[in-house]
């Protein structure tokens, strides 16, 4: 008869420490997240640009010192991050043609919303001097400036150095640092009735449907941040559940391993084996427009995967629903030597004509249903 695993004593405690921090500004959380950093900007070739071809935004925050400053670039090289959250319900603290000089000289902190305030520690904890926020890098009250920053997106969000993502933030003053994650688990030991002086660790992770996901969060239903998650290099993804990395090379998450190199058991590092499993996925820039898709599998994705994920995206002025993805298109567009119409290319108008629409409750004259 097999004795009781209650016969043993307990070797060890159960259950063991979280696998996923309680809150995202934690020191593990920090580990891991220079670990990818610095994994890929010495690792990953299809990650990196020339340091002589990235020019800073026409405007960007200053972080050098203890009170930012707002940074008129003046054509000025640079590595960057670049901010993609959600403004939210309430007045966000923007830059105006009124105090467009005064904020160059310092922002007042007081004033800085949480969310932005949370992406400044980040960007300063990895050795960002400077960091993209739309709502302070372009003057909000000036049309022309608006418009002229807004062209810029698959430039901005395209070369910086690293996109965080507030995926976790309802607005721009809730903040992604200091929230209490949903599911904050660990790992439970347990016994081998045959050999009980060897237990072993039953390892808590998030599943299949939640790990990587970026379904998870306020920032995923919006329809800007869609081209900001398309367009970067590398992405840092602050969820309600927790820390992810996203890169041209890997994919890897808290939960995954105990290590903060490691790899997603699903996402190689080997740059083809990641391609093949990727080559379905429209969230990034790099598999959309590789070698190893054809004219057809990008037509094909556009139709398919992208403007269905992006369409279901909430935006405040439905007026903004195609130049919130014209970076996109002007990087597909490159790729396919095609120019896009009202959400169709010209190389695939009669093939793309042939779908039903409706009308939603709002929606642009001129523009696909």
């Amino acid at each position: 008869m097999m004795p009781s695993s209650l016969d043993f004593p307990c070797p060890l405690p159960l259950p063991e420490s979280p696998d996923i921090a309680t809150r995202a500004d934690s020191q593990q959380c920090l580990r891991y997240a220079r670990a990818w950093f610095e994994k890929c900007q010495k690792e990953h070739v299809q990650c990196s640009l020339p340091p002589e071809v990235i020019q800073l935004p026409t405007r960007v925050l200053d972080l050098a010192d203890t009170h930012p400053r707002l940074l008129v670039s003046n054509g000025k090289l640079g590595s960057y991050a670049a901010l993609s959250y959600t403004w939210g319900l309430q007045d966000n603290f923007t830059t105006k043609r009124e105090n467009l000089k005064a904020f160059q000289n310092q922002l007042p902190s007081s004033q800085i919303p949480t969310t932005i305030r949370d992406a400044i520690q980040v960007a300063h904890n990895l050795g960002l001097r400077y960091l993209w926020v739309d709502a302070l890098c372009i003057v909000q009250d000036d049309p022309l400036d608006w418009e002229r920053e807004a062209g810029r997106m698959a430039q901005v969000y395209g070369n910086a150095d690293l996109v965080i993502a507030a995926c976790s933030a309802s607005g721009s003053h809730q903040g992604f640092l200091h929230q209490i994650r949903r599911h904050p688990q660990g790992s439970v030991f347990s016994y081998n009735e045959r050999d009980p002086s060897n237990p072993y660790c039953i390892k808590y992770g998030m599943g299949s449907q939640n790990q990587l996901s970026l379904d998870e969060g306020p920032l995923a239903k919006r329809a800007w941040a869609y081209q900001e998650r398309v367009l970067a290099r590398r992405y840092l993804c602050y969820s309600p559940e927790e820390l992810s990395w996203h890169c041209n090379g890997i994919e890897t998450c808290e939960c995954s391993y105990d290590k903060p190199s490691s790899e997603h058991s699903l996402i190689d590092s080997n740059r083809t084996a990641w391609m093949k499993l990727a080559k379905d996925n429209e969230a990034n820039i790099a598999c959309l427009t590789s070698e190893e898709k054809s004219t057809a599998d990008i037509y094909e994705t556009w139709m398919a995967r992208i403007v269905p994920a992006y369409t279901k995206r909430a935006l405040t002025k439905e007026s903004d629903r195609l130049i919130a993805i014209s970076a996109v298109a002007t990087r597909l567009g490159q790729r396919l030597q095609d120019k896009l119409n009202f959400g169709l290319w010209q190389g695939q108008m009669v093939q793309q004509l042939g779908w039903d629409g409706f009308l939603p409750k709002e929606y642009v004259a001129g523009a696909p249903t």
